[in-house]
């Protein structure tokens, strides 16, 4: 069974459609991605907490999609743990009754404050990011609208840093005091003082950082998936949660948050920017969908 928490519909909802889909099919089932969700599990301590522990374990797989922690965490322990995956999509969750499977966003997490033991955030994406990428590439017609690209800019860098912060704010909400969030990325140039100043006014605290390389195949695999990453080097952290108020820094995150989307719904340069991103992304499925019936239509000999 899978548990559905929608939300209202705003530009975030509509960014989040643009999305690449297919993670599961196409990256994280990938035997190349192994050694990255291994290590990442390795780095929870995961495990050991689950074979130690005279009580229920409670895992949280956030943007998890099929459930390749859980699957690697099981392949690991013959003891039982209560494992909850959460994802925006229905498709990726899949549908193995072992695993609680919750249909939500990063910012929408429904698992209560101080119920995880451990929670996984890997390869979690932020789309307002994509736009962002979009916009500094994208024609302008004038110089009113080359200042307005750059307004634009300037308000999703804004979304994007306020975004980030909330989905490690929602993670470290529902973990138990003590508890270990695990972050994993491709590695975008950030190192371990970076990963300590990103949870420098959040009650965490960093344990633990590591560069995991894998082979360079992965960089084909995500630029099939519609990612670019540039190089087959990931990026996993560990960080402890710590005694601290959570609730109200998410508050004052979110009201930042709310105030960037709505500059951005009445900004026609913005609205610009995802129309072409939407009709370019209608093209891709357009295309594929003539590739495809074309290479059915061949008859092999």
């Amino acid at each position: 069974m899978v548990q559905k928490f929608a939300e209202e519909e705003n530009i975030l909802r509509r960014v989040q459609i643009l999305y690449p889909d297919s993670f599961h099919e196409k990256v994280s089932s990938s035997k190349l991605m192994s050694k990255f969700y291994a290590k990442a599990v390795e780095l929870s301590g995961a495990v050991e907490l689950i074979e130690n522990s005279a009580g229920s374990v409670t895992i949280v797989d956030i943007c998890g999609g099929r459930g390749v922690v859980g699957d690697t965490i099981k392949s690991k322990t013959a003891r039982e743990f209560n494992y909850v995956v959460v994802d925006i999509s229905r498709k990726e969750l899949g549908g193995e009754r072992w695993k609680n499977r919750v249909m939500a966003d990063m910012l929408h997490i429904p698992v209560g404050d101080r119920t995880a033991d451990v929670v996984f955030s890997l390869n979690t994406p932020v789309p307002l990011a994509q736009v962002k990428e979009h916009a500094k590439v994208m024609k302008v017609n004038s110089l009113s609208e080359e200042i307005e690209r750059g307004n634009v800019i300037r308000i999703l860098s804004e979304a994007v840093d306020n975004i980030c912060e909330l989905n490690l704010l929602n993670a470290a909400r529902i973990l138990k005091n003590n508890g270990v969030l695990v972050v994993g990325n491709p590695f975008a140039g950030h190192g371990e003082e970076d990963a300590r100043e990103q949870v420098r006014e959040i009650p965490m605290k960093l344990e633990k950082y590591e560069r995991v390389k894998l082979s360079h195949r992965v960089i084909s695999l995500w630029k099939e998936y519609g990612s670019e990453v540039d190089s087959p080097v990931f990026v996993l952290a560990s960080f402890r949660r710590v005694e601290g108020d959570i609730r109200k820094r998410i508050e004052f995150r979110k009201a930042l948050l709310e105030n960037n989307i709505q500059e951005l719904e009445g900004n026609e340069f913005f609205k610009k920017v995802v129309d072409e991103m939407e009709r370019e992304a209608a093209t891709k499925k357009q295309s594929f969908a003539i590739d495809k019936s074309l290479f059915e239509s061949i008859k092999w000999e």
